[in-house]
């Protein structure tokens, strides 16, 4: 991962001095989503299923609430007591790099972070659209509340005087009816789905190692946020029986498994702690006052448990959730915090935590099998609307396995039943620790509201799987959205734009457009096109690029249809530059808010390009604003296009056009 992930750890660890006096600072059946057949518009509603009955084993539904003494992850190194470990050879050096840090409790009250407990029988499952690091996230329907207050910053559970944009922006949902929790990085909700930077799924009746090593997940450590919270749950009952996540300032080209599986070096520091290792709290520190009745029961914890290194931020600082505790004075808990920051680095000790590797970032991995998709069908290929299709994964060597839009997380194969209004893009993949592995499957809808016979790829609100461009069967969704590595849709392929809004807003500075599509294939037209009209909204943009791609060369057969763009930044919403391109047609779009006009073609030789057709396109914007801007091109056709607001339904001669016809 990369800086960016922590640029709010200064500025915090700052403030939190400033307020300190200045210091340094038998599972249950796994139940299918909600049939997405529209995959779009509105959440489903969720099939109709009895209220669980209360029992005390029952976790209770909420905001931080009780997980009433079910253990997650149980066997996992989170549990293992390290009061008598043996100190680490390197715990000299590895303290220097962590330098004299005080201990700063995040969370109780200050910026921690929340978790919400739901019940898949009762709550919709909903997409994920995944951008930064989709390559090394699960891809599935979520079972995740289209509220703002679950995301970790969010002032309504956090009395941390920071915007939430300034975060890391975690949402982390637990499921009582699946034990699944499903932990978010940079979430942001949208009005029918949620957007993220990455999305990972654990079972929390399995082990530590679930994931393929290298990945990273919501922690830069690839560790699980959930089992490491402080819980406010457990300190009012003095249970705390597992180690603390905490993060450092630093990163490491090394991890120690289990529990950690990724590694991220940024060059700081002369022995920096790996992500996975432990720190134990010294049996003979102690904190100078006690203010608070919590204290006792913290300390303890960390002089039995530990805290183990999950990722970078606030130095030296273990995270609690954001319940607000009443302390001895009324209002938050100050108390426990002041308690605690009198520890120092030299407080702890670094810890030999049980038989755990340590790995090298890019280094060969731990061998293994990887897990082996055997087939994936489904019962019809073609369908009309409404038709009950049931698909068959068969797959071996999993620790997890996901199917989207529809069949959800399963532990074990299982047939899952859907029921398409229009032809749908079905996905499975699963996980080991040794590797990821895809597949997918395409249901057509012969009588549905928009038929796909000639789809190949679609972009949409299911969540996303990197895509190179590289394989002849990339996996299903391909996203070319808000990922500078990875925006360019293959060549001669169809791509269908799913209903939503494509928020580009935050590729300021990338000099990248939101969509590129490479060179054509003649014969084989690329196009982008939207399911309904006007339906795919490519919103936003940071910087004056084409959101929908930029200097386009040897350009083949492309096709822009039905797609609306709406952004104040761009000169252009298609910027065509290059030579010997043919066959362009852009139709039934409507582009608002463009700085000069929708559609650039331009070219550095004579006639660049020929057969350019745009028709019954809408562009909105202030006088100045056209719908094409036409340089060197050869037999030119608008018919039937619109203007408003000022702008020009025509073309702009900026020279060396022959044949423009307008009709």
């Amino acid at each position: 991962m990369t800086m960016d992930r922590r640029t709010f750890s200064a500025a915090l660890a700052s403030a939190i001095a400033g307020l300190l006096g200045g210091r340094s600072g038998a599972q249950p059946q796994m139940p299918r989503p909600a049939t997405p057949s529209a995959n779009a518009g509105a959440p489903p509603a969720p099939a109709p299923a009895p209220s669980p009955s209360p029992s005390p084993e029952l976790p209770s539904l909420g905001m931080n609430a009780s997980f009433n003494g079910l253990r997650l992850f149980p066997g996992s190194e989170w549990y293992r007591d390290v009061s008598g470990a043996p100190v680490e050879p390197e715990n000299d050096a590895y303290l220097s790099t962590l330098g004299m840090q005080n201990l700063i409790l995040e969370g109780l009250g200050y910026y921690g972070i929340p978790y919400f407990i739901v019940d898949s029988r009762l709550q919709p499952h909903v997409p994920v659209i995944l951008t930064q690091y989709q390559s090394e996230s699960d891809t599935v329907w979520a079972p995740l509340p289209l509220r703002d207050d679950i995301v970790a910053g969010h002032p309504a559970n956090s009395v941390w005087p920071a915007t939430p944009t300034d975060a890391d922006r975690h949402v982390v949902v637990f499921d009582r009816a699946t034990h699944l929790s499903y932990e978010l990085y940079r979430a942001y909700r949208r009005i029918d789905h949620w957007q993220a930077a990455s999305m990972t799924v654990w079972d929390t009746d399995a082990g530590d190692l679930q994931r393929p090593y290298g990945w990273t997940s919501a922690d830069v450590g690839g560790l699980p946020i959930l089992v490491g919270l402080l819980r406010a749950d457990q300190v009012a009952t003095d249970s705390i029986d597992h180690a603390m996540r905490f993060t450092v300032a630093h990163n490491s080209s090394l991890f120690a498994s289990p529990p950690a599986m990724h590694a991220q070096y940024w060059g700081t520091g002369a022995h920096p702690l790996p992500f996975g290792k432990r720190l134990r709290l010294k049996a003979t520190a102690n904190p100078r006052h006690v203010r608070s009745r919590y204290t006792p029961t913290v300390v303890a914890a960390l002089k039995k448990f530990g805290m183990i290194a999950a990722d970078t931020g606030t130095p030296l600082a273990p995270t609690g959730d954001t319940t607000v505790m009443q302390g001895s004075k009324g209002g938050v808990d100050n108390d426990i915090t002041m308690d605690l920051s009198a520890l120092l680095t030299r407080d702890f000790e670094v810890v030999t935590a049980g038989p755990q590797t340590v790995h090298v970032e890019g280094s060969a991995m731990p061998e293994g099998q990887a897990p082996v998709i055997a087939s994936f069908s489904a019962s019809r290929r073609e369908i009309s609307a409404g038709t009950e299709v049931i698909l068959t994964p068969q797959y071996s060597g999993q620790a997890l396995a996901f199917l989207a839009p529809a069949g959800g997380a399963q532990r074990t194969p299982a047939l899952v039943t859907d029921r398409p209004t229009r032809t749908q893009w079905y996905s499975l993949q699963v996980n080991n620790p040794h590797g990821s592995v895809k597949a997918s499957r395409r249901v057509i809808v012969a009588d549905g509201p928009t038929v796909y016979a000639h789809y190949d790829r679609f972009i949409g609100p299911a969540g996303s799987v990197r895509n190179t461009g590289l394989s002849r069967h990339s996996p299903w969704p391909i996203s070319v959205l808000n990922d500078a590595g990875y925006r360019y849709a293959l060549a001669g392929a169809v791509i269908g734009l799913l209903d939503g809004v494509y928020d580009v807003s935050r590729s300021s500075g990338d000099n990248i457009a939101a969509i590129c599509i490479p060179d054509g294939a003649p014969g084989k037209p690329t196009v982008l096109q939207a399911v309904n009209t006007h339906k795919a909204i490519i919103a936003g943009g940071g910087n004056r690029l084409a959101p929908l791609g930029k200097f386009y060369k040897c350009a083949s057969h492309i096709q822009v249809i039905g797609v609306s763009v709406n952004t104040d930044a761009a000169d252009f919403c298609l910027d065509f530059f290059g030579q010997n391109d043919t066959g362009l047609y852009v139709g039934a779009c409507l582009f608002s808010g463009m700085r000069s006009a929708a559609v650039n073609i331009a070219g550095s030789y004579v006639h660049t390009y020929t057969g350019a057709f745009l028709q019954k396109n809408h562009v909105e914007g202030t006088p100045g604003t056209h719908l094409a801007r036409l340089n060197d091109t050869l037999e030119t056709h608008l018919r039937g296009n619109t203007a408003s607001g000022g702008a020009s339904a025509v073309w702009l001669d900026a020279g060396g056009n022959v044949g423009v016809v307008v009709d």
